[in-house]
């Protein structure tokens, strides 16, 4: 029995051995398999790490729009040099750029501001400088917008009413004169609920007619008040604001309700008022950038009205396709739908991406909203949109009316 438990024990001392002598051989193996794999674990995360970063900075490049220059961590500059056409300014070179920024730069869900600057030279000897600002104040609470305009060369006059300016039509030798202007119009508008905003408004123009044209000779709206006009007025707005983005917006509702006064004591001319309603909605089609938009908008005048402050139609923000003051009266209204296109695709890599726009619409001016009915303004356009900056888009449009053609370049969409 001792003999038997001896030679199990001498079987498992063998066994033990082996199993010793078997681990002791394959270490080293194991060990150098084990390194390589985790060689190559390595070298899978460092790839990995890389083709990461490849990708954001391809990312971040590729969300870098056309003309993008940033200046420190919060402004970003577009600088802008484009000829362009209009019916007010026939050919024209547009010098200038657009600017954003943030009031508060760790607020990333405040809206950016926007600024512009344009000197207009046009082959018609005209001179136009532009200032636009919309900015975003105090998270939001706070919002102002102010123009400044200043144009020094030649215009048209066709006179007021429907009937003058379909009978004239584009017949320059009747309708140009020569002028300069400044105009002055600011917003000051604050939240008073979550997508509700009360504000205040001002409007100051200042023309002054240096050389009269043919259609002002006879023109009783033009004689009673002379070559040199003045209107400065005040007053507020309701505005109901639920969009994604104020210059552009994919989605969300605009309203605004606004009364202006123009008063002698504050230095006008003549003592009238303008009220207007604006309606606006969008919405996104399946995804972001794929955007249907419609306004209706209306303008009334009360008073010893300027001509130069009667409701018109036609300009890059209404009917486009219409001469600026072409069609003017007591009353005016309009209707726009339009859909605009956004892909991602670019001219280059570094192009911004491209879209377009289509639209139709319908115009009416008379001496009041009664007199609306044999007085339409037919509209159709389309347009080529190119992104400067995130949501931030050159918009040239071309649009058609009675017998004319408007050729429009902008920063924005029309409404």
């Amino acid at each position: 029995m001792r003999s038997d438990q001896q030679h199990a024990l001498s079987r498992w001392l063998a066994v033990g051995a082996a199993l010793l002598l078997l681990v002791l051989a394959t270490t080293p193996v194991l060990a150098q398999a084990q390194e390589a794999e985790t060689q190559e674990a390595e070298t899978q995360e460092a790839k990995k790490e890389e083709e990461a970063k490849k990708e954001e900075a391809e990312t971040e490049e590729a969300e870098t729009g056309f003309l993008e220059r940033p200046i420190g961590d919060n402004w970003v500059l577009s600088p802008i040099i484009l000829p362009i056409y209009s019916p007010e300014t026939e050919f024209a070179l547009a010098i200038g750029g657009v600017a954003t920024f943030s009031t508060k730069p760790e607020n990333e869900k405040l809206p950016r501001s926007t600024m512009s600057l344009f000197a207009i030279p046009s082959s018609n000897d005209s001179l136009g400088f532009n200032w636009d600002l919309s900015g975003f104040w105090l998270d939001d609470r706070i919002r102002l917008e102010v123009e400044v305009d200043y144009d020094d060369g030649t215009s048209n006059y066709w006179g007021v009413g429907y009937e003058p300016a379909r009978e004239i039509g584009d017949d320059e030798d009747l309708t140009e004169f020569q002028r300069a202007a400044f105009e002055l119009p600011l917003v000051l508008s604050f939240r008073v609920g979550k997508s509700l905003f009360l504000g205040l408004n001002f409007d100051l123009i200042d023309m002054d007619v240096e050389e009269r044209s043919p259609t002002m000779q006879t023109s009783p709206h033009f004689l009673a008040l002379g070559d040199e006009i003045q209107s400065v007025g005040v007053g507020v707005n309701l505005t109901y604001d639920s969009r994604d983005d104020t210059l552009n917006a994919y989605s969300g509702r605009y309203f605004n309700a606004e009364a202006t006064f123009y008063l002698d004591s504050l230095g006008s001319d003549q003592e009238f008022e303008t009220y207007e309603a604006d309606y606006r909605q969008y919405h996104q089609i399946k995804r972001a950038g794929r955007t249907f938009a419609w306004q209706l908008f209306g303008q009334l005048a009360e008073g010893e009205v300027p001509w130069i402050r009667m409701p018109t139609v036609g300009s890059s923000s209404d009917l486009r396709g219409y001469t600026q003051g072409r069609f003017r009266d007591l009353a005016a209204a309009w209707g726009l739908v339009e859909y605009r296109h956004m892909t991602d695709k670019k001219l280059w890599k570094r192009g911004g991406r491209q879209g377009f726009a289509v639209w139709g619409g319908l115009g009416f001016i008379g001496k009041d909203f009664g007199d609306l009915s044999g007085h339409e303004l037919p509209n159709v356009g389309i347009g080529y949109r190119i992104e400067v900056q995130p949501r931030r888009s050159l918009r040239l449009d071309v649009g058609y009316g009675h017998d004319e053609v408007g050729f429009y370049l902008n920063f924005a969409e029309a409404f």
